[in-house]
């Protein structure tokens, strides 16, 4: 688990929010929704911070179920 740590600050770096709204958009954030496409068989995905970013976000696909 040390070297898998290491290996990853390595590559990612360190930062005091994973959040893309305080941190700015990171190359993992990109890595993650890319394959969260490829595991659900869509072209593409994106991911929030929380749930009420979620909710916030995209009201009307959950109101009224418009698909984006």
């Amino acid at each position: 688990m040390n070297e898998a740590a290491k290996a990853a600050i390595e590559k990612y770096g360190t930062s005091v929010s994973a959040s893309r709204v305080v941190a700015g958009e990171r190359p993992i954030h990109r890595e993650l929704e890319a394959t969260l496409a490829r595991f659900y068989g869509v072209e593409d995905a994106m991911t929030y911070v929380s749930g009420h970013a979620t909710l916030t976000s995209r009201p009307s696909d959950i109101c009224w179920g418009q698909k984006i």
